[in-house]
């Protein structure tokens, strides 16, 4: 089956951005590749102006759009947008789209990664370690709820539960340590070690699943600035800004995963109602 092609513009510095990404996301690219590279090309876009042409872009505009629409970006994930647009602008340039303008990411700076030295653990080594009597009890637990959900420590982990009161004696004993906030049908544990943040939500019918996954930051200036990044790049959010939230002002937004987990970005402010 031949792919089919797309038609090359002219070369002007008149090509706009949008009508150059066509033709770049339209060569033979693996699907992987090219969904990866439409989203970064897509997000700048969204925070540059309407229709704008190569010929008028500035390094400097192109550098704060990758800023804006990915300010928390890890170092590899910032590294693989950066990538990006090094290939586009070059495709670009070898096209006569942008004149005699010098490279337009050469105000883009690559990331240092921290070098990753683990590994993932075989089945039988993962047995192994959940099943060591000399580690802890809890420590173990939380190994496999973190396992079992795919969560990790440092993220908030949302569960739902038959019944609050047997949970809470339960998660209590646990971990050794009594809950940060209960209220009814409610309850959190914020744990120093190891770091966990634990939400219970009384659900009956649905005890031992996954509610929710969430991120705290430290403002609602950070939370706008998800909404923002997040709609650039054609993610669907729902705020509730201004809104009470498990018993506290958040200001949360809500995105939801391609297999239906559901993720919380809020900030956490004034806590609300008495302590059950």
């Amino acid at each position: 089956m031949t792919a089919a092609l797309t038609a090359i513009p002219a070369a002007t510095g008149a090509t706009t951005w949008s009508k150059a990404a066509e033709a770049f996301l339209g060569r033979d690219l693996a699907p992987g590749s090219r969904r990866i590279y439409r989203l970064t090309l897509s997000a700048v876009a969204a925070l540059l102006p309407a229709g704008v042409r190569l010929g008028d872009l500035s390094t400097r505009q192109i550098a704060e759009a990758l800023h804006a629409a990915y300010p928390t970006a890890a170092p590899n994930s910032w590294n693989r947008s950066v990538a990006t647009l090094r290939s586009f602008a070059a495709f670009c340039e070898r096209h006569g789209w942008v004149g005699d303008r010098d490279d337009l990411t050469r105000a883009l700076e690559r990331r240092r990664a921290p070098e990753d030295h683990s590994k993932g653990l075989s089945r039988e080594d993962l047995d192994r370690l959940l099943s060591d009597r000399d580690v802890a009890v809890r420590d173990r637990c939380l190994w496999r709820v973190l396992y079992e959900t795919a969560g990790r420590a440092e993220e908030i982990l949302g569960l739902n539960v038959e019944d609050l009161d047997t949970a809470i004696t339960f998660y209590s004993t646990l971990f050794g340590t009594p809950p940060a906030k209960a209220r009814p049908g409610y309850a959190n544990f914020a744990v120093a070690e190891p770091p966990l943040k634990l939400v219970l939500i009384e659900n009956p019918g649905q005890g031992g699943s996954l509610n929710h996954l969430g991120v705290e930051v430290e403002s609602s200036q950070q939370v706008h600035s998800e909404i923002a990044r997040l709609s650039a790049a054609g993610q669907v959010t729902a705020e509730e800004i201004g809104q009470t939230c498990c018993y506290a002002s958040q200001e949360p937004v809500w995105v939801t995963g391609p297999s239906g987990a559901r993720w919380e970005g809020y900030t956490g402010r004034a806590h609300s109602g008495d302590v059950a």
